[in-house]
């Protein structure tokens, strides 16, 4: 069955598509057969799937809903992680705002200064730190927490690594972007004495640094030589500048300062192996991991295993995925993502498919909000009988949308792209094969998409002779 733009439930989803924004795709950090080019039924006939069913066969699409996460899982099964007696100092962090997956890679670097420095984490709300330029020009909800997207934990003992701003400085506070966040200096403030830097020179970070970690083991040596484990005061460092231009990205951690690392030694409290991975070009790669890569929410976890079974439920076992990206918007001229452009893409990837006598199924994302174009893509796969297309932005928001509905998902989340792509990044990451329009260099012409599945099935053979 074929379902055109007359049939209004998928009217109906693409408006809810191009009014809650699609995707913004910088980063992809992936029985009977369908008849249809969309869903079967229509999206209106989206449904959960009841049941703890997995995808275990070959080819059937497995997503691991945190990809990344390192295999030490207990606490205190990894040693290399400095054991801080507390967490008392606070490392703050803004800039002008990017999307996601450049949070997480940012925000896990300075979570591993912060364990290194027995600090603790600060951040402006994510409506304040992520671009809304990837959200459709909006702001993401107030109510939306940086757990809700990623949540980010130490391996040593599974806890938060990132401290809400709002608990900080309340609800109402929009002060964030002013150097001097933190009040150490009038009478009254909690944080009077502190050791407060606002570091607005990225490139003397890495003596802030050396100062700080000093700092810190001369807070743990203190403690051990009175009756109080618990210093009565710690230090503030606020980065008020972009994190890439850090000179701390440019070159090897230092350790503490010789006197210090003496003493520090002789204590047990430090040794070389606790100093951070923080990944630079030849620098920190040996250094130690504080958190795991990657960590979702508990909701989002049970939105990608929901979606997961959704999809299983609609395919035939062995069914072939493949991702289609065709990022238009601000990459239009940068990627020929035209519609004859496209029909010789699909012509030269998928001619010939046929002959591997499996079914394979594209999910599309897309920011593109026509839906003349939307559906002219999908048409498109109709001269393919062995092959089908799913439309995984309108799958994935009309799912969170309804999850928001019943209450399974916090409100705000089925208005928010960072939400929805991260969800699809996982299923991105598993598929069979990729075809690309999206920037000059994903920008494919043309995907052998017979010779890549064929390969998977002749390696899929000698795996089961070898067993």
């Amino acid at each position: 069955m074929r379902i055109s733009m007359a049939n209004a439930s998928l009217r109906k989803c693409v408006g809810f598509l191009a009014t809650c924004a699609l995707l913004n795709l910088f980063l992809a950090p992936d029985d009977s057969m369908p008849t249809d080019r969309f869903l079967l039924g229509g999206i209106d006939d989206i449904s959960t799937v009841p049941g703890e069913a997995t995808f275990s066969t070959a080819h059937q699409l497995t997503v691991d809903p945190n990809p990344g996460r390192q295999l030490e899982t207990d606490p205190g099964t990894s040693t290399c992680q400095r054991k801080c007696s507390h967490n008392r100092n606070k490392i703050y962090y803004f800039d002008g705002g990017a999307g996601l997956s450049d949070r997480a890679f940012v925000f896990r670097k300075l979570a591993a200064l912060a364990g290194y420095l027995c600090a603790e984490l600060v951040l402006p709300p994510p409506r304040k730190l992520l671009n809304k330029h990837h959200n459709n020009g909006k702001l993401v909800e107030k109510s939306v927490k940086w757990q809700d997207l990623y949540n980010l934990t130490y391996i040593q003992d599974f806890a938060p690594a990132i401290k809400d701003g709002y608990e900080e400085f309340g609800d109402d506070f929009e002060g964030w972007h002013l150097p001097g966040v933190f009040d150490s200096t009038s009478e009254g403030s909690k944080y009077k004495g502190w050791k407060h830097v606002i570091s607005t020179n990225p490139y003397i970070r890495q003596g802030e640094f050396e100062s700080l970690l000093d700092f810190t083991y001369q807070q743990e040596l203190d403690a051990m030589s009175s009756s109080s484990t618990m210093p009565t005061k710690g230090f503030i460092w606020e980065w008020n500048t972009d994190f890439y231009h850090s000179n701390i990205l440019g070159r090897h951690l230092p350790d503490p300062s010789q006197p210090i690392r003496k003493q520090a030694e002789e204590a047990g409290i430090w040794n070389a192996t606790m100093r951070p991975y923080m990944w630079s070009v030849g620098t920190n790669r040996q250094g130690c991991h504080y958190t795991p890569d990657f960590s979702s929410s508990i909701h989002m976890d049970m939105m990608k295993k929901r979606i997961q079974d959704f999809i299983r439920s609609k395919y035939p076992k062995g069914t072939f995925f493949g991702e289609l990206q065709i990022r238009r918007g601000d990459a239009i001229k940068a990627c020929d993502s035209r519609l004859e452009t496209m029909k010789e893409f699909f012509a030269c990837s998928l001619n010939g498919t046929e002959e591997i006598g499996r079914h394979a199924s594209l999910l599309m994302t897309s920011d593109e909000v026509d839906p003349t174009y939307r559906q002219a893509i999908m048409d498109m796969i109709d001269d393919y009988p062995n092959v089908s297309i799913l439309d995984f932005d309108a799958t994935v928001s009309k799912m969170v949308h309804d999850a928001v509905e019943e209450g399974s998902v916090p409100e705000g989340m089925d208005n928010n792209n960072f939400y929805i792509f991260e969800i699809e990044v996982a299923f991105k990451r598993q598929a069979d094969f990729k075809m690309l329009k999206r920037r000059e260099m994903w920008c494919d012409d043309c995907v052998p998409v017979k010779e890549i599945l064929l390969e998977k099935l002749l390696g899929d053979n000698d795996e089961s002779m070898m067993k």
